[in-house]
């Protein structure tokens, strides 16, 4: 889904009917090619050129209660931040989780998210788990784009893997490695 706004170009996906989701290495591509033709389509309107201020990508996972975690006090099984120790002060265990961390890297800013929703229509409890690269204030032109996604979806992927266990990169997204 490509959706253009007066200051923004977002491309979005989903989960493929197969089950799987696009990886990166075959979306950026077709990003790049939506870059290219609005940039195009600015320069021969006369509506103005293509004033880049800033590169942001975002990578969100809703991670749904089954047999590797059930209950947010067990969300650490699933990412490793959300250690709960209410037992040991005499707390009850939380009945909601939400929770962020920053990361600043020398090409971009990496900000981890995790909160606990509950499906509306359906009462199924989920975390959503959220990773957002943003190259913040840092000088950037459309030159800039090819290295910067690259670099930024390394970074996204590094800070995911060290986030979450090896159990739920096995059961929940299939890593073999991990």
């Amino acid at each position: 889904l490509l959706q253009v706004q007066s200051d923004r170009l977002y491309l979005n996906w989903r989960k493929q009917e197969d089950g799987q989701y696009p990886r990166f290495s075959g979306l950026f591509p077709m990003f790049m090619e939506y870059v290219s033709q609005w940039a195009k389509f600015l320069d021969s309107s006369s509506i103005g050129n293509l004033a880049i201020r800033q590169f942001e990508m975002n990578y969100t996972n809703h991670i749904y209660e089954s047999g590797l975690w059930s209950g947010f006090p067990e969300a650490s099984r699933v990412l490793l931040p959300l250690c709960f120790s209410s037992k040991s002060i005499g707390l009850p265990a939380p009945a909601w989780v939400s929770w962020q961390e920053a990361y600043e890297l020398k090409e971009c800013d990496i900000i981890a998210d995790a909160k606990a929703l509950v499906r509306a229509d359906t009462g199924q409890r989920m975390l959503q788990f959220e990773l957002r690269g943003s190259s913040g204030r840092r000088n950037v032109s459309l030159a800039d784009i090819e290295p910067w996604f690259t670099v930024a979806n390394t970074h996204i992927e590094q800070v995911f893997l060290a986030l979450t266990s090896d159990r739920a990169q096995r059961e929940e997204w299939k890593r073999v490695n991990a």
